[in-house]
């Protein structure tokens, strides 16, 4: 009963959320254009990366490879700990579980495709 219970209040307080969004007089053009300048600080901000990686790498004798990995690594597990903490704040536990594991599932499914799909052997052999 408790679980349905926070269930329907997430679900009512997203409800609300999505109408105090809608009626917060946002037009279609300015939120475009919110968009658009988000999605050009990312691309900015991919390139730096890119760069620093490659100058971290460079000053601590690390293969490029390697460098580039463990970067990548930490920047698409970020939503997925901000995703984990929200949930956990909300007192949603079984949804923050349920983020890990269905992120761990989805890499896995994403690797064995790879895999599967790479006719020069092992992925993970060709890597380094």
């Amino acid at each position: 009963m408790g679980v349905q219970n926070s269930s329907y209040q997430i679900l009512n307080k997203t409800k609300e959320e999505e109408e105090e969004i809608l009626n917060s007089g946002v037009s279609l053009k300015k939120a475009s254009i919110g968009f658009a300048l988000s999605a050009l600080v990312i691309v900015i901000a991919g390139v730096a990366l890119s760069h620093s990686g490659d100058k971290i790498a460079a000053r601590t004798a690390l293969n490029q490879t390697f460098m580039g990995t463990i970067l990548v690594a930490a920047a698409t597990s970020l939503p997925e700990v901000v995703a984990a903490i929200s949930a956990i704040r909300i007192n949603a536990y079984d949804m923050a579980v349920g983020n890990v594991f269905g992120s761990n599932i989805f890499n896995m499914t994403v690797i064995f495709v790879a895999d599967a799909a790479y006719a020069e052997g092992p992925i993970l052999k060709a890597v380094s």
